[in-house]
Parts: structure tokens; C-alpha cells; sequence
């Protein structure tokens, strides 16, 4: 495996998926002659032109909706907002038109775009560009949102994205792109949906996606190290978390010992994986009895 920072898994998967289908392109603010504000565009308009590497304007929503509604065609773009603040110029072409058109046209028409924004707080930024945009991308109908929390995933999350035939956000974070970690050398396409437990533990379970997947280890080893607790992570890279939960081998105890770590609103976030687990086990338990009626009825 190939050792790589997060920006340079990125341009990988841009550099892969552009040679594979040339309906496949980039779009975004200075992504082209200068390679992109993280550089993971770097090299890719020498090599592949200003035709499929496109330098636009700074409109987000000019160039969102162009690039959607170049998808309608059989273009796939991948649409870099060098801010994930900056997107809120952008949501109605994501939100009205991308997320719904599959269902307005009855199938007739798709929107196989993928959006990148980076967010979070970094170094030197200011108030508005450091948002945490997940939560209300999250809850839009019709849109995938994923958060990688590593190169690996970075790599994996991009290239099955732009083969996806739905729109994909994907939310990466300002202080990750110099992150190093372990790529597989094969193309490797991660799964878009589900999670991954990070770590085995039998006392507490920590939620977290993004960089906060990274947080969650950390206080799990000082839980270990000080005080002999033993702590799950499980890193929620599909933002849905109803998604996960339904996934999740739920019991009343696995709900009650939930955490979630998130940079900002972490007590909201966290009460709202709980009331989700619970919904989850609620649902299995009516499922349950309603199959043992039935079965005593028989």
C-alpha cells in the first residue's frame, strides 16, 4: 500500500476516473492552471485540458446548476466549492434540482454529479468559513452525503461517487487534507452507504465521522489507559445515520451507552443518534411481536 496525504489520494481518484470516462469532468474555482486551493486538482488541466478541467467564475450557483444540468446529458461532473460555506449559494440547484429530479421526472432523468466542499475550523479561517454544513445536507431527500475520515476513504468514497448514478456530497475537512495514511495500490471503491468500527470495545460506543473519528480513538485510548474503559468508535462515514442504526446489532444497552463527537453541537447531535437508535429498536420490537402473533395465530 501506498502511503499518501488526503489531497493527494483526492487527485488520484480525479486523476483515475477522469482517464476512465471521458464524460467525466472538474469544475470549480481555480482548480484549473493553479491545481486547486488543497491541490487536489494539481497537474490534472496540463493533462487533461481546459475542456475537462474547468476554471469557473466565482458563482457558485451558476456553476452547480451547469454542471447539473450538464448530468442531465450523461456528464459526469465533479464539482469542487472551495468552501463548504459557500455552498448555501448553491442549494437550490443541489436541493431542488439534483436531489429531486429522479423522482419529478419518474425515473426519466438522473443527476450523476458529485459535489466536494470542505468545512469545518482550520488555521487562520474565519467565522464564515468554518461552518459544519453535514447536518443540513443530511436531511435533503434524493442526496447521498458521505465524510471520509482518511485518505483511504477520501480515495475509495470519490471514485465510487462519480460512478454512483445519484448526487453525492461529499464533506471533507479543512485540517485533513495533509493527513498521511495508507491507500490501497489497486483501484479501490469504497461503499457509499454503512460504517466501520474503528475500534472494539465492550463499555461505551463513540460515534464519529470525519475528523472527529480521530478524536473519538484518541479519547478512547486515555478511556483505556486512566480508567480501564473499554470503547467502541465506529466511524459514521455515510452521514445517515438512520442508514447505520439499521445496520447496528441494536439492544437497549447499545442505546444507552451512545456518544457522538462532532465539532460543533456535539450534545444535539449525539441526542439525536440516541433518539434515532431508539426509534430503530422500537420499530425491530413491534416487528418482532408481530411475527410471533402471527406465527401463535397459525
Amino acid at each position: 500500500m501506498a502511503e499518501l496525504m488526503c489531497w493527494e489520494a483526492i487527485r488520484r481518484a480525479h486523476d483515475e476516473e477522469l482517464a476512465n470516462d471521458p464524460m467525466v469532468i472538474a469544475m470549480g474555482e481555480d482548480i484549473g492552471v493553479v491545481g486547486g486551493t488543497y491541490k487536489a486538482t494539481l497537474g490534472l488541466y496540463e493533462k487533461y485540458g481546459e475542456k475537462r478541467i474547468i476554471d469557473t467564475p466565482i458563482s457558485e450557483n451558476g456553476y452547480t446548476g451547469l454542471g447539473i444540468g450538464a448530468s442531465f446529458l450523461g456528464v459526469r461532473p465533479i464539482i469542487e466549492i472551495m468552501s463548504v460555506n459557500f455552498s448555501w449559494l448553491a442549494m437550490d440547484q443541489i436541493f431542488n434540482t439534483a436531489a429531486k429530479v429522479r423522482y419529478m421526472s419518474g425515473g426519466q432523468l438522473t443527476a450523476p454529479i458529485v459535489v466536494r466542499s470542505p468545512g469545518g475550523t482550520a488555521h487562520q479561517l474565519g467565522s464564515q468559513h468554518s461552518a459544519r454544513m453535514e447536518k443540513v445536507f443530511m436531511g435533503i431527500a434524493g442526496l447521498r452525503v458521505v465524510t471520509p475520515s482518511s485518505p483511504r476513504q477520501a480515495y475509495g468514497l470519490l471514485k465510487s461517487a462519480v460512478r454512483c448514478n445519484d448526487p453525492v456530497f461529499i464533506n471533507e475537512h479543512e485540517l485533513m487534507y495533509n493527513m498521511k495514511g495508507e491507500v490501497p495500490d489497486e483501484e479501490y471503491f469504497h461503499p457509499l452507504e454503512g460504517s466501520e468500527i474503528v475500534r472494539e470495545g465492550r463499555d461505551v460506543t463513540l460515534f464519529g465521522y470525519n475528523i472527529s473519528v480521530h478524536w473519538c480513538r484518541q479519547a478512547a485510548g486515555l478511556l483505556s489507559e486512566h480508567h480501564g474503559i473499554e470503547a467502541e468508535v465506529i466511524d459514521v462515514f455515510d452521514a445517515l445515520y438512520d442508514v447505520v442504526l439499521r445496520q447496528a446489532p441494536l439492544e437497549q444497552t447499545f442505546v444507552d451507552r451512545l456518544n457522538a463527537a462532532n465539532e460543533l453541537l456535539q450534545p444535539r447531535i449525539s441526542e439525536a443518534i440516541k433518539q434515532l437508535a431508539e426509534a430503530q429498536l422500537q420499530r425491530r420490537r413491534f416487528i418482532e411481536e408481530r411475527r410471533a402473533s402471527k406465527t401463535h395465530l397459525r
